[in-house]
């Protein structure tokens, strides 16, 4: 873009003549189509698509595992929670001896929050690979 158009763009647009208010629209809806264009392209990509899916994954980790910082169990169903897996997945993994379980006197499964830290820590290692 010259330096013309530049200027132009940035005069008040009643101080322009209604011929130059027009060809300033066309070049902005030209450039507006021309970057939803380029974002169409882009979230189109799968390795993009992938990435920005592990992002909010992470982040989304992150809000819940800040929830329960202060704990030092967590229940089954929080951990599946934070895995966007079933409890029943949970259970499997507990009878697998991938996470810890103690049990309550009500009889109830409570997982240690470094145990769930630590799976989190092996699974972002095997994502990276």
């Amino acid at each position: 873009m010259d330096e013309e158009v530049i200027a132009g763009f940035l005069k008040k647009p009643s101080s322009l003549s209604l011929e130059e208010q027009k060809r300033r629209s066309r070049i902005l809806k030209r450039q507006w189509k021309k970057f939803l264009e380029e974002q169409k392209k882009l979230a189109e990509d799968p390795e993009i698509q992938e990435y920005l899916k592990d992002r909010f994954e992470a982040i989304e980790r992150q809000e819940l595992l800040e929830e329960y910082m202060f704990e030092e169990y967590l229940p089954i169903g929080k951990v599946a929670k934070i895995f966007k897996v079933s409890t029943e997945t949970v259970r499997q993994w507990i009878k697998k001896g991938k996470l810890r379980a103690i049990r309550t006197l009500g009889g109830h499964r409570r997982i240690p929050v470094k145990d769930v830290l630590n799976m989190i820590e092996e699974r972002m290692k095997l994502r990276s690979r």
